[in-house]
Formats: C-alpha cells, structure tokens, sequence
C-alpha cells in the first residue's frame, strides 16, 4: 500500500475526503473555537466545558462502582465537529453513558464539548494525535480497495471471485496496543460511506461485538456504529445480529481457538458466498443481490488478541490463512512487523500463494493499561 494522502472527515456523516493533503490538516492545528455566543456554565455545575483545537483529543477515564452505584456520564458538544472513534457525535444531543469507561474524543476542526461526568478519574487533553491522521490514510486506502472490488463485481455478471471481495483486514499487536480502537475506527468510516463491512473479534478477553470468553462477527452499519455502544463496549443490543462462538473462558485455550477460528471463517465465507439471480426475477431479490454486493466489496475487519509470541504467532497465521486477509495492519511493534514480513517474503519463494500487504502503524499516545 502507498501511502495516501491525509483525509479528514470533513462534518457529521461524511466519510474521508480523498482529496484533502496533509498539510492541510496542520494548518488548522492552532485553530480555537470562539466561545463568547455560548451560555455560561450554571454556578456550581459539575459540568466542565472543554474547548479542544483542530486535532486535539479529549481522553477520559471513568471509573467502574459497581451496581448499587453506577457511574453515569453526559456528553454534549455545542459547537464544532467532534468523533469517538470515528463515530460523530452531533451538535445539541446529550449523550448519556453508563458505567466504567475510556474514550477518546477527537476533533478535526476543533469543538466545545460539556462534561458532566462523577466520579471522572482521569481528564486531559493532548495534541500528540499524529496515529489519527495514519488511520483515516489507511480507511482512505482501504476504500480504494472496496472501489476496486465493487467495480469488479460490476463486470464480473454475478461471478463471485476474490476479487470482488474487498479488503481483509487483521490487526495485530500486544496487548493494550490500540487494536480495539482502531478497528471500531475503520468500523465507523467505512459505515459512514454506506459500506457494510464484517467486524470479526477473535479477543476472548475483552470481546467488543460479544460478552468475554466469546468470538463473534457481526455486519456493522450506520444504525449500529453508535456513540453510547462504542463508548462502552460495541455493538448495540438490537439492530443487528452477530454470529458468536462461545470459547468458554477469556483465556485463549490454543486448539479450541484455531478451530473455532476456522469455523468462524467458513461462516464468513458463506455469508459473502452468494448467488446472483437474473434481472427478471424480483425486485426484492434483486434488492437483496444490491445488499450482497455492498457487503462483500466491503470486506471484513477482524480484531485478534494480544498474544503475538511463539503459540501466539503461529495462531496469528493461521487466521490469515483460512480468513484469507490481505492486509495485516501491525500497532506498532517493530519484532512482530518484522516477523510477519519475513515469513511471507520466505513463504513467497516457495509458493505463488500472494502475500497479504503488512502495514505498521503507530500506537495511538491515549492508549492505556486495562
């Protein structure tokens, strides 16, 4: 993959603007957002007006009470452009968010967001959010893919081939790297377009489309890439059904895990598996085919655990493998961008298999311990 140009997402609902340079994007760095035709805070309100510059994040870290006292957060931006992970959050809506959590609001073009959040244990802003334009170039990359992929669907008849797939994607990485977000980032993109991409999490420990000691896929949306569900775990509870095998534990148990991840596998490709029909048929099947097509250029997006040693690598090929990924996306880790790039140089010259592009990325600077 070459590198692309930097593309920010432009107002709410717009997906990466293809056309936009990097320099652009730090040309707004200094830029702040006038507050003088706000109302002032109410005296004595817990709330905290934030007031964040072009490409600043927000990073909050609530506390967990437990259920006889739940903690219970409001956000609400009264000016700018705004996004949690990748999710926009609109201008005047109070959103309310419950229980224990770390996010991430992150802005473009700057905004003021109020906080009324107690206990909040942790509250800062940084400007150190060069990892979030490497993530819209790599969304802005992989929708050229998903272009290359629908446009061969379209001359292909109905001929269903890997090259009408888009991209698959797997990002790996140790643990508390960023994995996690960055997938519900690309998750959240590619919704923006009307893309429809599979998110597949193979972490047992802290599964985000599924409960823990679970491995899910699910088909993502615009209705189902949510502020309040990505704040506080993935998916929502309705709109949307996923696929879910239970491992039975949040530790990876290695032989029940590959096989699991080979059945997941199959699944995923029966579902982008499916069979045109004839124009005359229709229109709801015809509709249906449209959906098909949508889906499988769209490609999938899977999220692995942090187990990248011995066992753990091993494990990470062989999902490659039968997931048939074409892109590793690798959080910043020098060893095991280097061992993945060795391994299918050698596995090149010994077999016309095509390697899967291996791309490093940097580890965003609000990542943090769980």
């Amino acid at each position: 993959m070459a590198t692309a140009a930097a593309a920010a997402p432009s107002h709410a609902g717009a997906g990466a603007s293809h056309n936009n340079p990097s320099s652009s994007l730090s040309s707004h760095h200094n830029t702040t957002i006038d507050t003088s035709d706000l109302p002032p805070l109410p005296a004595g309100s817990t709330t905290v007006r934030h007031v964040l510059s072009a490409e600043e994040e927000l990073r909050l870290e609530v506390p967990f009470l437990g259920t006889k006292q739940e903690t219970v957060c409001h956000l609400l931006v009264q000016k700018g452009t705004c996004e949690l992970w990748g999710v926009e959050l609109a201008v005047g809506k109070k959103y309310t968010l419950d229980g224990g959590f770390k996010a991430a609001l992150f802005t473009w073009h700057g905004c003021v967001i109020d906080v009324t959040c107690e206990p909040l244990e942790i509250s800062y802003t940084s400007d150190e959010t060069a990892a979030n334009v490497s993530y819209v170039n790599t969304h802005a990359q992989l929708e050229a893919l998903r272009d290359e992929a629908a446009a061969a669907a379209a001359q292909s008849g109905g001929n269903n081939s890997n090259k009408t797939i888009g991209p698959r994607v797997l990002i790996a990485g140790p643990p508390e790297s960023g994995k996690s977000s960055l997938a519900k980032v690309l998750v959240a993109y590619a919704t923006k377009l009307g893309r429809t991409p599979l998110w597949v999490d193979l972490d047992p420990a802290a599964n985000a489309v599924s409960v823990p000691g679970t491995l899910a896929a699910v088909p993502m949306t615009g209705d189902t890439a949510l502020v309040e569900t990505y704040a506080t775990g993935g998916i929502p509870a309705t709109g949307t059904t996923p696929l879910v095998l239970f491992h039975g534990s949040t530790q990876l148990q290695p032989e029940l895990y590959r096989a699991q991840v080979t059945a997941l596998a199959a699944k995923i490709q029966q579902r982008l598996d499916y069979t045109t029909v004839t124009a005359a048929e229709e229109n709801t099947t015809k509709n249906n085919n449209a959906v098909a097509d949508n889906e499988r250029s769209s490609g999938i997006i899977v999220n692995t655990n942090g187990w990248i040693q011995d066992e753990g690598f091993q494990l990470l090929l062989h999902t490659i493998d039968v997931m048939k990924i074409n892109v590793v996306l690798i959080m910043g880790h020098d060893r095991l961008y280097s061992m993945m790039n060795n391994h299918f140089k050698k596995q090149a010259e010994s077999s016309s298999v095509e390697a899967p592009k291996i791309i490093k990325l940097p580890r965003s600077g609000g990542t943090v311990s769980r």
